[in-house]
């Protein structure tokens, strides 16, 4: 009898990881949209596109957020305990396509929000990961389907979305540092994210700017070529991680960030997925070892 071929352990570490990070960004953001004085300045600021648009029209607007922030607080908290993994983030991924067919990404929010659009279809792939509700009622025979990955071939396309929603944020965001630095330089002052003491406000910060901005460029690109991708991903969660650390987690254009940390993290355990130069260079390394054969060892190499 041919062995069932088992799900790879960063497969499921990788689905954990996007899954949480998803759960809380979605979470938090539906609970917002839900909390009365937060919802009149959210509804400020963005009634006016969306009705501009025909996404909605004036007399529904409100109707249409409370909606959607308890679709976006169900399916948040049902991806944190793992339940019906894919179904909730299926819809998910249904409301950012939705939004972003009709609004675009002109702003870095709105490339953030396609990148999430990326980690909730790879999540729809990948299936819960470890620690899951959906994992528990499969040992049970119950909602076997929702619970099984997909195909392993189709599962590794998981992380190529994460890889291609990471890179198109960070290539974006490293684009307009260097176009406009100064503009940035002033977001900078008004978030306080550089302290005013020695020796943080002896800093070059327009330097600052334009290194960073070209490091933002350089792991887009390596992220969208799939080279190196798990030490880029680890230097992208750093990243996130510092400015989490300076701007707080739960507020509006942090959260986000949460979600994109996990798939950082997700990138960095289970690897580029598909259509990556790891891969082909990983596969060269494996054909040069093959014909070196194992009775010629590299030079300098003591036998064993």
């Amino acid at each position: 009898m041919a062995r069932q071929q088992k799900t790879p352990f960063w497969l499921h570490l990788g689905s954990f990881l996007v899954r949480i990070g998803l759960g809380i960004a979605f979470f938090w953001n539906g609970n917002d949209l839900l909390t009365p004085p937060l919802a009149i300045s959210r509804l400020e600021s963005r009634l006016g596109n969306l009705v501009d648009i025909g996404l909605v029209t004036p007399s529904t607007v409100h109707q249409v957020f409370q909606l959607i922030g308890h679709i976006e607080v169900a399916a948040g908290l049902l991806l944190i305990i793992g339940l019906f993994t894919r179904p909730a983030a299926i819809s998910l991924a249904g409301l950012l396509a939705i939004y972003l067919l009709r609004t675009g990404a002109h702003n870095l929010f709105e490339v953030k929000d396609a990148a999430l659009l990326g980690a909730a279809l790879a999540l729809a792939l990948s299936g819960s990961g470890f620690v899951s509700l959906d994992g528990f009622l499969a040992n049970w025979g119950l909602v076997k389907r929702m619970a099984s990955p997909a195909p392993r071939w189709l599962a590794l396309f998981g992380p190529t979305l994460l890889r291609l929603g990471l890179a198109v944020v960070f290539f974006w965001s490293g684009v307009h540092m260097m176009a406009d630095p100064r503009a940035f330089i002033q977001e900078l002052s008004q978030m306080q994210f550089i302290p005013n003491q020695p020796p943080f406000n002896q800093v070059d910060v327009l330097a600052l700017v334009m290194w960073t901005g070209i490091a933002h460029v350089l792991a887009g690109t390596l992220l969208v070529l799939g080279f190196l991708t798990k030490p880029v991903a680890v230097i992208v969660c750093i990243f996130i991680g510092v400015l989490m650390t300076r701007l707080g987690v739960f507020t509006l254009p942090m959260v986000k960030d949460l979600a994109l940390a996990g798939a950082a993290l997700s990138l960095a355990a289970a690897g580029p997925g598909a259509l990556a130069l790891d891969n082909a260079v990983r596969q060269l390394a494996g054909k040069v070892r093959k014909r070196r054969g194992p009775g010629r060892s590299a030079p300098g190499a003591v036998p064993g």
